[in-house]
Formats: C-alpha cells, sequence, structure tokens
C-alpha cells in the first residue's frame, strides 16, 4: 500500500502542472483579446470622426459660396449708396476713397476707414485719448499690485517645498527599490509583448505608407490641374487680346529683278539676320502652309524697323507684293518663342539625324528649345506653359540602329527594353504637350511654316508662266555691302516705310 500511495501522490502533482500551463494560456489569450478589441474601438471612432467632418467641410464649402453670392449683392448696392454708377471700377473708387482717406483720416485704422464713420471717429479719438491715460493708470496699479502678490505667494511656496523635499527624499529612497522591482517584473512582460506589438507596428506602417502614397499623387495631380489652369488661362487672355493669327510684320518693298524685298520689321522688334518668314496675301489671317505665296530669309538689319531680306520661294502665279504679310512660327515680334522636339529629325531623307540643323534654325530665328526627345529615346528638359510648338519627327524605332553593347546594358529582353524606354519617353511629352495645350506640329510643317528650303531656292508656277517677269540673279548674295544697294522707287515717296 505504501507504494500506490506515492504512484497517487505523482499523478496529482503532474496534473496540476498541467492545468496551470493551461491557465496561464488562456491568460495570455483574454489580454490578446482586449488589446484587439482596444485598437479596433479606436480604429472604428477615428472613422466615425473623418466622416464627420468631411460632412462640416461640406457645409462651410457651401456657406462660403452662399457667402460669395451675397457679397458681389452688396457690392453692386453699396456702390449706389455712396454715389457711383453700377458699371464703376473698383479701383476709381478705391483711388478715390485712399485720397479722401489720407487728406482726413491718415492715422486711422485700414479697417474702419469709410465714409459713415469718418466724423464719428474723429470726435472719439479726441473722448479716447483721454479715458486712455485713466485707464492706463489704473491698470498700472493694479499690474504692481499682482506683481507683489505674487512675490510673496512664490517666496511662500519656497519655503513649503523645502520643507517638503526633505520628507519626500526618504520616501523617494524606499519607493526606488519598489520601483526597480516593478520594472524587472515589466521587463519581462514586456519582451513577451514584444513580437505582437512589433507585427502590429509593421501593419500600421504599411496602412500608413499606402496613405502617404496616395497622398503624394493626390498633391500632384492638383499641381497639374494649377498649371493646365495657368495655361488656359494664358490662352484666355490671349483670344481676349486678338493675339492669335495676327502676322509678324508686312512687306514694305519688292525686287523681283534682283530677288530682294524689304521688311517693316527691325532691330527694335528683335529680328536678328537669317530669320525666315513665309509670306501671304494682304489681310490674310489663316497662316497655313497651303495658303502662302512665298518665302524670305533677312540678311541685313538696316533700322529699328528695316529689314533687308532675299526671296527663297516664289509662286509664279501669286507675286509677292507690297503690304504682303509676313508670318513665322519661330519668330514674334519682340518675343521669344518657346519649343519642344520629339523623334528623328531627317530633313534631307538620307536616314541621318539633322537634329542639330533643327535647332540652328530656331536659334536664328531668336527661338529656344525647353524639351527634347531624341532618336534614342532619351529625354532632356521638360515642357512648361511658355511652350509654343511641339515639332515632331520620325517616331519609328530603329532597333537595328543599336548594338550589342547598348542592348547589353538594358534588361534580358533588351529588344522591348529599348522600345519601352523610347515609347515612355515618346508619350511622356506628347502628354506634357497636351497638359500644356502646346500646339504639335509635323517637321515639315514647321519647315514648310518657316520657308527654309536649303541652298536652293525655288519657284511654284501656277496656270500662268510668268517666268520672264521674275529672273533670278546669278551673283552670290555672300557680300551685300558691295552686291546691293537701298533702292527708293518712284511709287514711295521716302522710303519703304
Amino acid at each position: 500500500m505504501g507504494g500506490s500511495a506515492v504512484r497517487i501522490v505523482r499523478g496529482t502533482i503532474m496534473a496540476t502542472r498541467e492545468n496551470q500551463g493551461l491557465q496561464i494560456g488562456l491568460i495570455v489569450c483574454v489580454l490578446v483579446i482586449v488589446v484587439l478589441m482596444v485598437l479596433f474601438f479606436f480604429a472604428q471612432k477615428a472613422k466615425e470622426e473623418a466622416a464627420v467632418e468631411k460632412v462640416q467641410m461640406q457645409d462651410r464649402l457651401n456657406t462660403a459660396e452662399a457667402g460669395t453670392r451675397r457679397a458681389n449683392d452688396d457690392l453692386t448696392k453699396m456702390k449706389a449708396m455712396i454715389g457711383y454708377p453700377q458699371e464703376a471700377e473698383l479701383k476709381d473708387i478705391e483711388t478715390q476713397h485712399k485720397t479722401d482717406m489720407t487728406m482726413f483720416a491718415e492715422n486711422w485704422p485700414e479697417e474702419n476707414r469709410n465714409y459713415r464713420e469718418l466724423p464719428g471717429y474723429l470726435i472719439g479719438r479726441l473722448m479716447d485719448s483721454s479715458k486712455s491715460v485713466r485707464d492706463t493708470q489704473v491698470q498700472v496699479e493694479r499690474m504692481r499690485n499682482e506683481r507683489d502678490k505674487a512675490r510673496a505667494e512664490e517666496e511662500q511656496a519656497t519655503t513649503q517645498y523645502e520643507d517638503k523635499s526633505a520628507e519626500t527624499a526618504e520616501e523617494m529612497a524606499v519607493r526606488s527599490e519598489t520601483f526597480k522591482e516593478d520594472r524587472q517584473r515589466m521587463t519581462r512582460e514586456n519582451q513577451k509583448y514584444a513580437t505582437d506589438v512589433q507585427k502590429e507596428r509593421k501593419e500600421r506602417q504599411r496602412v500608413e505608407d499606402e496613405k502617404n502614397v496616395e497622398i503624394a499623387k493626390n498633391e500632384d495631380d492638383i499641381r497639374n490641374l494649377d498649371t493646365t489652369n495657368k495655361k488656359l488661362q494664358t490662352d484666355i487672355d490671349l483670344l481676349k487680346n486678338e493675339k492669335i493669327g495676327i502676322a509678324d510684320g508686312n512687306v514694305a518693298w519688292v525686287n523681283h529683278r534682283e530677288r530682294l524685298a524689304y521688311l517693316d520689321v527691325g532691330s527694335e522688334d528683335g529680328l536678328r539676320p537669317l530669320v525666315t518668314f513665309s509670306v501671304f496675301d494682304r489681310g490674310e489671317k489663316n497662316f497655313q502652309p497651303e495658303r502662302k505665296k512665298g518665302a524670305l530669309e533677312v540678311i541685313q538689319v538696316l533700322g529699328a524697323h528695316r529689314a533687308l531680306a532675299r526671296i527663297l520661294e516664289i509662286d509664279a502665279s501669286r507675286v509677292i507684293l507690297p503690304r504682303d504679310v509676313l508670318y513665322s512660327t519661330a519668330w514674334d515680334r519682340g518675343r521669344q518663342l518657346h519649343f519642344a522636339l520629339a523623334g528623328k529629325m531627317d530633313i534631307d531623307g538620307d536616314d541621318k539625324t539633322d537634329r542639330e540643323m533643327i535647332r540652328e534654325i530656331i536659334s536664328m530665328n531668336g527661338g529656344v528649345i525647353d524639351a527634347e526627345v531624341d532618336e534614342d529615346g532619351n529625354q532632356t528638359g521638360e515642357l512648361s506653359f511658355e511652350t509654343r510648338f511641339l515639332i515632331i519627327g520620325d517616331t519609328t524605332i530603329r532597333l537595328s540602329e543599336w548594338t550589342p553593347d547598348d542592348f547589353e546594358e538594358n534588361d534580358d529582353d533588351s529588344t522591348n527594353a529599348v522600345a519601352n524606354a523610347f515609347a515612355g519617353n515618346l508619350s511622356e511629352i506628347i502628354g506634357q504637350a497636351q497638359q500644356y495645350s502646346v500646339q504639335r506640329i509635323s517637321m515639315e510643317e514647321f519647315l514648310d511654316l518657316m520657308g527654309w528650303q536649303g541652298s536652293v531656292t525655288t519657284k511654284r508656277l501656277g496656270v500662268i508662266d510668268r517666268t520672264q517677269e521674275i529672273k533670278p540673279s546669278t551673283e552670290d548674295f555672300t557680300n551685300e555691302s558691295e552686291e546691293f544697294r537701298e533702292r527708293s522707287p518712284a511709287l514711295l515717296e521716302d522710303n519703304p516705310f
């Protein structure tokens, strides 16, 4: 029986230890559930507060809009009340108001300057001055009493603090030992919950990062919309001022025998030699390439509004005449035009890039290039609301022009990488052009509107051949001072201008 009793006691002890482990696990689970419920409560509360705040913001917006309408009505009534007609400009009213207030109430606060309160202000100013002196004296005396009282209270508090500090020092020694024991216990508990807290922190960080990415995207959209609005407002202002479709100048006189023309633009207009113009009929407003009658190139700037040009291109059926209008896509009177380039620029069809020549043409005409996407898909610069034209060349991707070394610098699928790089940058610059309302034209349209013909002078013949009337000179134009002189035909009294 002695052996049986020992076995019974041992079994009881083992069962007790197993139940203790289950109890500890149950306690841990309950604590975790409580923590999760608390976190869920705060998250739900934050969501409800955000919804309420959204409704409040919408109410404030509606209130602000209604206030704006009321303000406009009040402004109209106020003009009538102070003796101004409804169509009177606010700046005129403000100018007269400023003059009156400067004369009668120069030291009056800006927010109170009005005709209704001016007499009361002048009388009240005198009364306020006297009252202010009395109030200041009373306030100084009150502040002096408060200062003395505060000093006495401070001295009393200092004495009490010193007495209390001595008593607290002994109590702190006892509590310090207790604190150490509690701290060791809490450290063990914190280590136990560290893993769960770290997981929760990572999840919260992930949600916050997603929110930050969305906020950044919305901010970019807002900036893009703001930039687009500025560009559209600029276009509206240009349309209001009727600056669209206006010629850059006029032909003052033409010498078809020497293939020369005098223009009414010069140094004060920002004109430089080698600028090219397309010529259109007098009064023309639609400056399309098919409607032009010729092209000119400036060879010498003669004065503030006077220049000499040579005829590059003529249409025998439509002879260039005095008072014909001039137009250039790359030059504007007293203004620098901005351009962007995209694709391969091949002017002469030899399958070789002529991008540098396009740059020189733009530079000679006083323009500037804001952004480019070259033949390899590399992008430099960015468009802005000042950019006027996007010149698009050949956008075909020629992978045969790439070398194996070029492909090795890309990913495993080199062909797709090159194509994607070119297409991506091309789509980006076209998207910017749409965003900033930039006019897109082909390279051929640009050269045609510029009247650029390289080293070849051409003429277009219509139904009637008038080549006998147009005899180009066989001499070069390289020495203008020796080959040409200013002419004053009898049909003009003084000069072509």
